[in-house]
C-alpha cells in the first residue's frame, strides 16, 4: 500500500512541475496507487525528473515500447530456418536509399500551371529518419518499392528507432508511440469502426486503453504495411477511402501515418487523397550490395557448426567479386540482385554451393530448391521430411489457391493443415501434416508465421512464382482464368513469371489466348514486358493473330510488340501495310521494313558494314577515309590483302568499296580483277571510290558496278558522307545509288556513334518562329535562326548510358536499378543535368565532335521545323500511337524508344514529345523571350538567369496532352534526378 504522504508529495510535485497538462492528470488521478503498484520503479525517476522540470515518463508508454522493441526487433535470417532463427534489425540493416518523388509544378493530368513554375524541391535521396522533418513533410508518407525492396524493413526500422532512441529522433513529439499494422488484416467489418478500435485489437489487451488515449491526443505514428497486399482492387480502394477519412480533420492533426505499397498496387482509382509525401525505396546500389553481403555472411558464421570466421569472409568476398564482374555487368542483372530479399536469397544459394542465376524464374526456382534441400539438416539438425520435388508439388497448388483468394499471410493453421493433408494423401501418405508444417516453417523458412497461428509464404514473390509454376504444371487448364485476370495488378507478377518459364508448352497457347483477347489493345505495356521476360519468343502466335484480324489498331499493336524482329513472314505482312490509311499502322510497317530490309539482304553477313579494298600505295588515303567512315558508325573491314582476305569479305559484308587512286588501277592486276569478279558473282555490291589526286577511269565491263563515289576533290566532300549513309541505311541506299534519292531522304541523314550505337539525325538549320501563346514564359513568339547540327534520334537509352558507366565508373542514375526503368531500350532516367553533361563530355572523345545538350532553341527547332507545327508530327492532337503520355504517375513507367514512329518529327527525331522530359543546355530565365523581342538571333543560348535551374522540354510519360506541345517549357533544379527526366545529345559537326 502506498502511503498517504507519498501520494500527496507525488501529486504536489506533479502540479508544480507540469501544471495541468495531460502528464499531470495522468500522475495525479485517482488511479495513482494502482499505477505505482504496477510500476514501482517509476517513483525515483519521477522525483528526479520533477526536480529538473522535465517531462514525466509515462509507464504505460514505456511498457509498450519495451514490448514492441522486443516483438519487432527480429528479422528472419532467410535460408537458415524460419521461426526461431532471427537476427536483430540493426545487425543486418543497411541504410536504405529513400527518394522523394515530387510532382511537377503544374498538374500533370490537366497541363494547368500551379502558380509559380518553380520547383521548391528536387527529387533526391533523403534519410529515412527525416521523413517527418517539418521542413520536408507536415503530413503522412507513402513508401513505394518493388517486392523485396525493403519496405517492411523500413517500417520496422522506424518502429525500433521510435522505441529505442525515442520519437524525438524522428522529429516527432516525445510522447508519440509507433504502431505496426499489416493492412491486409483490415476486414470488411473493420471499415465500419474507427481505426483505433482495430488498432486495439492488434495489440495485447493491456495496451488497449493506451491506444485509445493516444489516438484521442494525436500521439500515434501508424506504420501501415502492404497496401498492395489487399488482393482486390475494389477492397484496396475502400481501404484508401477509409484511411483518408480516419486521418482527416483537426482532431487527427497529430496522427502520422507511413504506408508501404508496391508500385503495381497503387494508382487509378486506388489513391490516397490526404497529405502524403510520396517516397521510393530505391534498389540497393553497389556499395549497399557489398555491405549487405558482408553483414549476412558475418551473421551466418556463428549459426553453423564448424564454420570458421575465415569461411564466412571468403564466400562473401567471392560473391562481391562476381557481382561486380563481367558476368553481372548488365543493367537488368544488377536489378535482380539489388533487392535486399533477393540478394539475401542469393547469399543462401552461393553458401550452399549453387550457381548464380541469371533470370528471375531460375532465381526463384533455385532459391526454393536450396531452401527445401538437406541444408536444413546441417544447420538445424532437422531431417527433410519431403524431397524437393514432392515439397514443390505440395506448395504449388497452395500458392495458386492463396492467390486466387487474394491472400498472403493471414492463413490459419487449420487452413494449411487441411491443404497439406489433402496433398500428402497422394504424395506422401505416411507423413504427418503437422510435422510437414513445422518443417516448412522452422527448418526451411519457406512458410512464415506472421502473427500467432497466422501463416503465409516467406515472401510474396515466392507465392507468385509457385502460382505460375502451378499453372504450367496443369497444362492449358488454367490459362483462360489468367487471361481474364490479365490486367489486374495482383496477377501481374504471376503472368510475367509464367511467360518467363522455359519451353513453349505454355508460352504458345497462352499467347494465342492473349492475342485473341483485348489484351494487346488494353494492356500493351504488360504484354511487351512479358515478352521481355520470355527466354524465347516464338513468332507463330503473332502471325496467326495478324492473319485473323483486319483491325488496323490490333495489327499496329502486334507490330509494335515485335519491333526490331526481322523474320521474313513478319516483314512480308508489314510490306502490305506501308501505304495503309491507318497512320499508326503505316508508320510501324514502314519502320519495320526500313529496319529489316538491309538485314534480309545481308543474310549472315553482319559483322561488318563495308569492306574497303585498296592498293598499298593508297594506304594513307584509305586510313583517312576509314577514320571518317568509322565516325559515322560504320564497322569497316579495310584491307590491301585482296586474295588473303577473300573468305572474310564474303562472310562478313554485303558491299565492297574499291578505292581507286592516282597510281595503278585495281583491275589491271589479273589476280585482283578475278577477286572483283568473284565478289560480284557472289552478290556483293561493288562501289568504286575515286580518291584525291586521281581521275575517274572507265570501269571494266566484266563486273557490275554501282555509280562512282567521287572523292577526288577531297575526303571532306558530301560524297564520302553519302558512302557512309549507304552502308548504314541499305533500304534508302539502293535508291541513292541509282540517283533516285529525294529531298525527304536528305532530311534523314544518319550518323551512328560507334561506341554506343547512338543514332543522330541531321537537322539542316533554318529560320523558325519560337514560342507559344498559352503561358507567359512562352511569350512573345519570335523569330530565330538555327545553324545545322546532328541531334540524337531518341533520348539516350539505358544501353547507351551503360557504356558510359562501364568506362568511367560515374555514379549510377537514381533509377538505374529500378526494374520498371531498366530495359536497355528505355530512356535513361534519374540522371541530373550534371550527369548528362558528363555523358556528353565522354561522348565527345569518341565522336571527335563536340557533343553537348541542345539549347532550348535547337531542341524546339528540331521538334517544329519551319512550318510552325504544334507537335513534332504536326497539329493533330496527341494520342497513344504518337507519344507515351498520360500514364499513372505512381504505377506506370517510360516506354521503350522508337515504339511510336507515327510521332516522328520533321527531321526524323523520335520520342521528342512525351516519354521523358529532356534537359537542355540553357539556364532558366522566364523572361528570356521578352529580352529577345525585336531581334532575330542566331543560335541563342541563355546563360544568365536563376542559378541552379535548367530548362526541361518535351513532356513526360506521366504528363497530359497539353504539355506535349513543342513550345512548352519547364524548369527544374540541375541536381534533380527524377524518374521523369532524361536527355538527348546534340553533336555540332565540322561538316555534314
Amino acid at each position: 500500500m502506498i502511503s498517504k504522504t507519498v501520494r500527496t508529495d507525488t501529486r504536489k510535485l506533479a502540479r508544480q512541475a507540469w501544471g495541468n497538462d495531460e502528464s499531470c492528470r495522468f500522475w495525479c488521478g485517482s488511479e495513482l496507487d494502482e499505477r505505482i503498484k504496477r510500476h514501482p520503479e517509476v517513483l525515483a525517476e519521477f522525483f528526479d525528473l520533477g526536480s529538473q522540470g522535465k517531462a514525466l515518463p509515462d509507464p504505460e508508454i514505456e511498457a509498450y515500447r519495451a514490448w514492441a522493441s522486443q516483438r519487432y526487433r527480429g528479422l528472419h535470417l532467410i535460408g537458415l530456418g524460419g521461426g526461431d532463427v532471427k537476427v536483430r534489425v540493426d545487425e543486418v540493416y543497411v541504410p536504405l536509399r529513400i527518394s522523394h518523388r515530387p510532382e511537377l509544378d503544374f498538374d500533370l493530368r490537366t497541363g494547368k500551371r500551379r502558380g509559380d513554375l518553380a520547383r521548391s524541391a528536387g527529387s533526391g535521396d533523403i534519410e529515412l529518419e527525416k521523413i517527418f522533418d517539418p521542413e520536408l513533410n507536415d503530413g503522412h508518407a507513402l513508401i513505394f518499392g518493388d517486392p523485396g525492396a525493403g519496405k517492411t524493413t523500413a517500417l520496422l526500422k522506424l518502429l525500433n528507432q521510435a522505441c529505442t532512441e525515442g520519437p524525438e529522433s524522428l522529429r516527432l513529439a516525445e510522447d508519440a508511440v509507433a504502431l505496426f499494422l499489416p493492412l491486409r488484416r483490415l476486414a470488411n467489418a473493420d471499415l465500419d469502426a474507427p481505426l483505433d478500435v482495430h488498432l486495439r485489437q492488434q495489440l495485447p489487451e493491456r495496451f488497449g486503453a493506451l491506444v485509445t488515449r493516444l489516438w484521442q491526443r494525436g500521439r500515434l505514428v501508424l506504420l501501415l504495411d502492404g497496401l498492395d497486399e489487399i488482393g482486390d482492387d475494389q477492397r484496396r480502394q475502400e481501404v484508401c477511402a477509409y484511411l483518408d477519412f480516419q486521418l482527416a480533420g483537426d482532431e487527427r492533426r497529430g496522427i502520422r501515418a507511413v504506408i508501404s505499397c508496391r508500385y503495381a498496387g497503387y494508382g487509378g482509382s486506388v489513391k490516397l487523397a490526404g497529405r502524403f509525401l510520396h517516397l521510393d525505396v530505391q534498389p540497393l546500389d553497389a556499395q549497399q550490395v557489398r555491405e549487405l553481403v558482408q553483414l549476412w555472411f558475418r551473421k551466418v558464421q556463428p549459426l553453423i557448426a564448424d564454420y570458421r570466421e575465415g569461411d564466412a569472409r571468403r564466400p562473401a568476398e567471392a560473391l562481391i567479386a562476381a557481382l561486380e564482374g563481367v558476368g553481372y555487368s548488365s543493367q537488368q542483372l544488377k536489378v535482380l540482385v539489388s533487392s535486399p530479399l533477393l540478394l539475401t536469397l542469393l547469399c543462401v544459394v552461393v553458401l550452399r554451393g549453387g550457381e548464380m542465376p541469371r533470370h528471375r524464374v531460375t532465381f526463384y526456382d533455385q532459391c526454393l530448391r536450396v531452401l527445401l534441400s538437406k541444408w536444413s539438416q546441417a544447420t538445424k539438425g532437422i531431417e527433410p521430411l519431403l524431397d524437393v520435388e514432392t515439397a514443390l508439388a505440395v506448395l504449388r497448388p497452395l500458392a495458386w489457391r492463396l492467390h486466387i483468394e487474394g491472400r498472403r499471410d493471414d492463413v490459419s493453421k487449420a487452413y494449411l493443415l487441411t491443404h497439406l493433408r489433402q496433398r500428402l494423401r497422394h504424395l506422401a501418405p505416411q507423413t504427418s501434416p503437422f510435422r510437414v508444417l513445422e518443417w516448412l516453417h522452422r527448418a526451411t523458412g519457406v512458410i512464415d508465421e506472421y502473427a500467432p497461428l497466422r501463416y503465409g509464404f516467406m515472401h510474396l514473390g515466392l507465392q507468385e512464382y509457385l502460382a505460375a509454376a502451378h499453372v504450367a504444371s496443369r497444362g492449358e487448364g488454367l490459362l483462360d482464368q489468367l487471361v481474364e485476370r490479365f490486367g489486374e495488378r495482383w496477377w501481374r507478377e504471376v503472368i510475367l513469371l509464367l511467360l518467363g518459364l522455359p519451353g513453349q508448352a505454355i508460352f504458345t497457347p497462352f499467347l494465342q489466348r492473349l492475342l485473341a483477347s483485348d489484351a494487346p489493345l488494353a494492356h500493351p505495356e504488360l504484354l511487351r514486358a512479358g515478352l521481355s521476360e520470355a527466354p524465347e519468343v516464338v513468332l507463330g502466335p503473332f502471325l496467326e493473330a495478324l492473319d485473323q484480324t483486319s483491325d488496323p489498331a490490333r495489327q499496329a499493336a502486334i507490330l509494335r510488340m515485335l519491333r526490331g524482329r526481322c523474320d521474313d513472314p513478319l516483314i512480308a505482312r508489314a510490306r502490305e501495310w506501308v501505304d495503309s490509311d491507318h497512320p499508326d499502322l503505316k508508320a510501324l510497317a514502314r519502320q519495320a521494313v526500313a529496319e529489316c530490309s538491309g538485314a534480309a539482304s545481308r543474310g549472315d553477313r553482319t559483322s561488318h558494314d563495308l569492306a574497303m579494298l585498296y592498293l598499298p600505295g593508297d594506304a594513307a588515303a584509305a586510313a583517312e577515309l576509314t577514320a571518317r567512315l568509322e565516325r559515322q558508325g560504320l564497322r569497316l573491314l579495310s584491307t590491301s590483302g585482296w586474295e588473303a582476305d577473300l573468305e572474310t569479305i564474303i562472310e562478313s559484308v554485303q558491299r565492297v568499296a574499291v578505292l581507286v587512286g592516282a597510281g595503278e588501277l585495281p583491275w589491271e592486276h589479273r589476280a585482283r580483277r578475278e577477286c572483283l569478279e568473284y565478289l560480284a558473282g557472289d552478290g556483293l555490291q561493288l562501289i568504286p571510290v575515286g580518291l584525291p589526286g586521281g581521275e575517274l577511269p572507265t570501269l571494266p565491263s566484266t563486273v557490275a558496278w554501282a555509280p562512282w563515289v567521287d572523292a577526288s576533290a577531297g575526303l571532306e566532300t558530301e560524297a564520302v558522307a553519302t558512302l557512309g549513309r549507304w552502308a548504314l541505311e541499305p533500304s534508302s541506299g539502293a535508291a541513292a545509288l541509282t540517283g533516285q534519292a529525294d529531298t525527304a531522304a536528305e532530311h534523314r541523314k544518319l550518323l551512328v556513334e560507334p561506341r554506343t550505337g547512338m543514332r543522330f539525325v541531321w537537322v539542316p538549320g533554318g529560320r523558325f518562329r519560337m514560342g507559344g501563346t498559352r503561358h507567359d514564359d512562352e511569350k512573345p513568339q519570335h523569330w530565330i535562326r538555327i545553324s545545322p547540327f546532328w541531334l540524337g534520334e531518341t533520348p539516350v537509352t539505358n544501353a547507351e548510358y551503360a557504356a558510359f558507366l562501364e568506362q568511367t565508373r560515374h555514379p549510377e542514375p537514381a533509377q538505374w536499378r529500378n526494374r520498371d526503368f531498366a530495359h536497355p531500350e528505355q530512356p535513361v532516367v534519374g540522371a541530373s543535368w550534371h550527369d548528362a553533361k558528363a555523358f556528353c563530355a565522354w561522348l565527345s572523345e569518341s565522336m571527335q565532335e563536340t557533343a553537348r545538350l541542345p539549347s532550348e532553341a535547337q531542341w524546339e527547332f528540331a521538334a517544329r521545323g519551319v512550318d510552325d507545327r504544334e507537335y513534332p508530327w504536326g497539329n493533330e492532337p496527341p494520342d497513344e500511337s504518337r507519344a507515351c503520355f498520360g500514364l499513372d504517375w505512381e504505377s506506370d513507367h517510360t516506354a521503350r524508344v522508337r515504339m511510336r514512329p507515327a510521332g516522328a518529327g520533321p527531321f526524323g527525331t523520335l520520342d521528342q514529345a512525351g516519354n521523358v522530359w529532356e534537359w537542355c543546355q540553357d539556364v532558366w530565365d522566364e523572361a528570356a523571350y521578352r529580352k529577345r523581342a525585336g531581334r532575330e538571333p542566331l543560335d541563342p543560348l541563355v546563360t544568365e538567369g536563376e542559378a541552379g535551374f535548367r530548362v526541361l522540354r518535351g513532356g513526360g510519360w506521366d504528363g497530359s496532352a497539353g504539355i506535349l506541345r513543342a513550345a512548352c517549357r519547364l524548369r527544374s533544379l540541375a541536381a534533380d534526378r527524377g524518374r521523369y527526366i532524361g536527355f538527348r545529345v546534340l553533336a555540332a559537326p565540322s561538316s555534314p
